[in-house]
């Protein structure tokens, strides 16, 4: 006798008392629940421009500043298509994730369950072909008006319940798919999280290392007790909801836009001052690289576990996928500018560096180029801004790893220990990566199969997945009902392409690690100091000919 429910605690479910109701087998509608219950989420939602702010942050992190080295090694002109032609595609994507979205709530309704599973009355029914997506005489007893917004789709696939990945995955795949998502995400977002555990003590010591005497205890465990400070300062944030964190968000994008604007001016300083780059010495399309470039491309445009999270509490979606344009769209931006500047001013291996060296290749971090520059305070505060993204991006990260584990894992979800659940797996989700950071310092490979697989996984394939299911499955549920989430990108030629592009990543990046592995096809510039002075001697001479050709 479950009527539609919409969500947890809602008023949509209706009494079985009513005789009329028992005849036909079906709760009535009750719109006034359903608008009752829209206002009660928006007063604990946001506004759409905090959507923007919350997955810009997300994105831009450590691949804003390791894809510098990049474009230096494959080349502008190779690296500005890749960068464009991925962005595009994690676009396409991530509608596909918000529209699986919109299903999965309609699903939710037509079933008469929560999305944890409570008050469950079976499978869902399909909707007639008159429109209505319960019985016809239910529709006949409703309004025309009513019946027409429920027709379109406006209440059917609104977005009111956080349905995560992993039980779009349960709900539209089966148990077989909902375990291979659950299996990359974990490596991806455990990857991630002990990636971000290790990063951040290494950076505050790699900045403050002349500070203490060598040899010293403390300069000897200074990496454990900056690991220790971050534990104690970021893990309390991971017990929270991604509206708790909304004022961390507001000082880390400020701070952020700092560090990226002062690159960026010092950059366009060395270029001012004619100590920029010799264009005839760049690279500019290098094949070779492009394995390299993808994998590292790919991780810069990731967001799409943590959607479900961001958009929910939205409080008008109507245009989010404009948002999210724009959010790209910004992103790739703030890249290109970004990666330009760099280049431009560093991407010649033989330019000077601010220590008067061969600048070579790129530092994997790009703030790590600024760390003998003459204002010690701008170097300090460069250095530091991995350890401000990657700190605000834990919670964050976490959250959505917990969020996810608790889906999976429904034991408890009732008596006592309830109240207890949502703490306990705060804790599995943000502990552990911490305690494999004091066991080792080593996660090479831990980065290797979380970018290469990990990410690839969550950006594109199960995002195809969950559509190609989804919109089959409400194809029989809700025949003629247009789904007012539906993405853009709805032709199936779209998945086959995406399919193709997740083979073509994974060979790509596993042909990546294992040229690593093997220790060849390496860059040309070499990393050894004597080295890169013999290459930029030999460079030089070349230019002293060309020169004396051209001259004579």
């Amino acid at each position: 006798d479950g009527g539609v429910v919409l969500g947890e605690g809602t008023a949509a479910v209706m009494s079985s008392s009513s005789s009329d109701e028992e005849r036909m087998g079906y709760g009535a509608v009750d719109i006034a629940a359903m608008e009752k219950e829209e206002k009660i989420r928006e007063n604990d939602g946001y506004p759409a421009w905090m959507a923007f702010i919350y997955t810009f942050n997300l994105i831009i992190g450590v691949g804003a500043i390791s894809t510098p080295k990049g474009f230096q090694l494959a080349g502008l002109d190779l690296s500005t298509l890749v960068l464009i032609f991925i962005a595009f595609f994690a676009y396409v994507s991530i509608t596909y994730v918000i529209e699986a979205m919109s299903s999965a709530n309609a699903y939710l309704r037509l079933r008469g369950t929560h999305p944890e599973g409570e008050e469950e009355t079976g499978e869902a029914e399909p909707i007639n072909k008159a429109g209505s997506h319960l019985s016809m005489e239910v529709e006949a007893a409703l309004s025309d008006d009513e019946a027409e917004r429920i027709r379109k789709g406006e209440q059917l696939y609104n977005i009111t319940e956080k349905v995560e990945m992993g039980q779009m995955a349960n709900l539209f795949c089966g148990k077989a798919w909902e375990t291979v998502f659950y299996v990359i995400l974990v490596v991806y977002l455990f990857g991630d999280l002990a990636i971000y555990a290790v990063s951040v003590p290494q950076s505050l010591e790699y900045i403050t290392a002349d500070l203490f005497e060598e040899g010293s205890s403390v300069a000897e465990n200074l990496y454990y007790v900056y690991l220790a400070a971050f534990a104690l300062c970021i893990i309390p944030f991971c017990f929270f909801n991604f509206q708790k964190t909304k004022y961390l968000q507001y000082m880390t994008i400020m701070l952020r836009n700092a560090a990226f604007l002062v690159m960026a001016v010092l950059c366009w300083i060395r270029l001012g001052k004619g100590n920029g780059s010799d264009l005839s010495r760049m690279t500019y399309f290098d094949i070779k690289r492009f394995p390299d470039l993808f994998g590292i491309v790919i991780y810069s445009f990731m967001a799409h576990h943590s959607i479900p999270s961001i958009v929910t509490p939205v409080e008008d979606k109507r245009n989010i996928y404009v948002i999210m344009a724009y959010v790209y769209s910004a992103v790739l931006g703030v890249y290109i500018l970004f990666n330009y500047s760099a280049v431009l001013a560093f991407g010649d291996p033989c330019t000077t560096c601010f220590d008067g060296e061969f600048c070579g290749q790129m530092e994997d971090l790009f703030t790590e180029m600024f760390a003998d520059y003459k204002i010690r305070t701008l170097g300090v505060f460069l250095g530091m801004y991995p350890v401000i993204t990657l700190s605000s991006s834990y919670p964050l990260i976490a959250i959505t790893l917990r969020n996810n584990l608790m889906t999976m894992i429904p034991y408890g979800k009732e008596g006592r220990f309830r109240i207890w659940r949502q703490v306990i797996f705060s804790a599995i989700a943000s502990i552990p990566p911490i305690l494999l950071a004091f066991a080792t310092q080593s996660v090479d490979t831990l980065v290797n199969i979380t970018g290469a697989y990990g990410g690839v996984g969550i950006q594109w394939f199960i995002p195809i997945i969950l559509i190609y299911f989804s919109r089959k499955r409400m194809a029989e549920l809700a025949p003629g009902i247009p789904n007012p989430h539906r993405s853009r990108f709805s032709h199936n030629a779209w998945l086959y392409v995406i399919l193709g592009l997740v083979i073509i990543s994974v060979i790509m990046s596993t042909l990546n690690i294992i040229l690593q592995f093997l220790d060849v096809n390496q860059s040309d510039i070499p990393t050894d100091p004597e080295e890169l002075d013999l290459y930029c001697e030999e460079l030089s001479g070349r230019d002293t000919d060309n020169v004396i050709i051209l001259g004579s």
